[in-house]
């Protein structure tokens, strides 16, 4: 395996662990430091590019949820989502979700994680939400609790990174592929069911409210359609010793 000077990836990781390394974290000085270099790293460092031609979203997010109908005959699955994964220790993990058109991340939470997102390429629309009181969480597996919309808007490739935080910034998300995409995800600390950070997934009892708007969010389990991949990472893989290197 070939070094990779002057690493991107490498940078943002060096940065990464320091701010999030045994639990702690990061301030805001070190969470905007981090969204720099996370828009930073370049599709060729992590192996991925956009297929040769990709249809233009022109049109408003909710027209795109009025005719979801269209996008998928009725009674199919749809298509599975790849994941390449790029990194893990104890602190954070470093991951690409590539969606085929219209495929889908169902809606569930990331907690006590500090999370940062970036669309690769394509265009997703993100529906993200807060708990109304993050006291109420647990009871969600009963009963539908009170959230706020936080996003509801197709995010494009080029855009910048998106941060959530524990009890903010849009905790539980899910993501639609409204042409192929893929997203870049960093999660700090990792998903540990032992340590009580199970992902959890949901539904809302109403799907036209947006944001600023209120829904009722209850846990349900892990949608049976939703079927995701393990595809071979081919890019710059990251050193924990601080020195890149290139598959």
């Amino acid at each position: 395996m070939a070094v990779a000077p002057g690493s991107k990836l490498q940078h943002l990781y060096d940065l990464a662990k320091a701010s999030f390394q045994n639990g702690r974290r990061p301030s805001p000085q070190e969470v905007h430091q981090l969204k720099a270099a996370f828009g930073a790293v370049p599709l060729e460092e992590l192996g991925v590019k956009p297929p040769a031609a990709q249809p233009v979203l022109t049109t408003h997010p909710n027209f795109f949820q009025r005719v979801w109908g269209w996008q998928r005959a009725p009674g199919t699955r749809p298509p599975p989502v790849m994941y390449l994964h790029v990194y893990e220790d104890a602190d954070l993990t470093i991951g690409i979700f590539c969606l085929p058109a219209s495929a889908t991340l169902p809606l569930h939470n990331h907690p006590g994680m500090t999370v940062l997102s970036r669309v690769l390429y394509g265009d997703m629309l993100v529906k993200a939400y807060d708990w109304a009181d993050p006291a109420n969480a647990s009871a969600a597996a009963a009963a539908p609790q009170d959230a706020h919309v936080i996003t509801d808007r197709i995010v494009r490739g080029g855009d910048p990174p998106e941060v959530l935080y524990p009890t903010s910034g849009g905790n539980m998300h899910s993501f639609t592929a409204a042409s192929p995409c893929a997203v870049l995800d960093l999660l700090a600390p990792p998903y540990a069911p032992e340590a009580g950070r199970d992902c959890k997934y949901y539904s809302a009892d109403k799907e036209d409210v947006h944001e600023g708007g209120t829904v009722g969010l209850q846990e349900k389990v892990a949608p049976a359609e939703f079927v995701v991949l393990p595809g071979k990472y081919q890019g710059v893989r990251i050193n924990p010793f601080r020195a890149a290197r290139c598959v």
